[in-house]
């Protein structure tokens, strides 16, 4: 079984590396490309674990980086240019950052309990550095249909009902919506 599960990772990495040099202009598919088993190993410890581990983040957030780094460079060919939209990527993942954590910190306070987990929260930050804000809504509304859609089926199959404090893997369909959206706004 785990030579199956091998199989189809590594397929699937390998689909999304040639997605990512398909549809992405300039060196910065390579980051894309490298997001990939990045996506897939947070959709894995998201479904399998309900936790994301650290390091995942941190290396995300560093493609992001050097993702946007890279596009700009492709379409300045200016170093201080590509800095300054880098710059203003990372500021927009910090605001994203810090309106994601005050609204859970808010419905923390209300509720009495946690709404969202701390993993998405800091992975709301990754979605501002990689997608411009403006393309923030449609990013939310895919990520929360595609959670919610396969939370519903989930609990169908299980026979369960669903409940207020049924876990949805939130941030396993973040992942899954981020690198399918950059392939369609850069």
């Amino acid at each position: 079984m785990r030579m199956r599960s091998f199989l189809i990772y590594f397929t699937s990495i390998m689909l999304m590396a040639a997605a990512s040099i398909s549809f992405i202009d300039g060196w910065n598919w390579v980051a894309h490309a490298a997001l990939a088993p990045v996506t897939l190993a947070i959709i894995q410890a998201d479904l399998r674990q309900y936790a994301i581990p650290v390091w995942l983040l941190v290396l995300a957030a560093i493609l992001g980086c050097v993702f946007i780094y890279l596009d700009a460079y492709t379409l300045t060919a200016n170093v201080g240019l590509a800095g300054e939209v880098l710059g203003q990527a990372v500021i927009e993942g910090a605001i994203v950052l810090a309106i994601a954590g005050c609204a859970s910190i808010i419905y923390e306070r209300i509720r009495g309990r946690a709404g969202i987990g701390r993993a998405d929260i800091y992975f709301f930050a990754i979605v501002g550095i990689w997608l411009p804000l403006s393309s923030f809504g449609v990013f939310l509304f895919a990520a929360a249909l595609g959670a919610l859609a396969a939370t519903i089926l989930r609990q169908i199959r299980r026979r369960r009902p669903i409940q207020s404090a049924t876990y949805v893997p939130f941030c396993a369909f973040q992942a899954a919506t981020l690198w399918a959206m950059t392939l369609f706004v850069y």
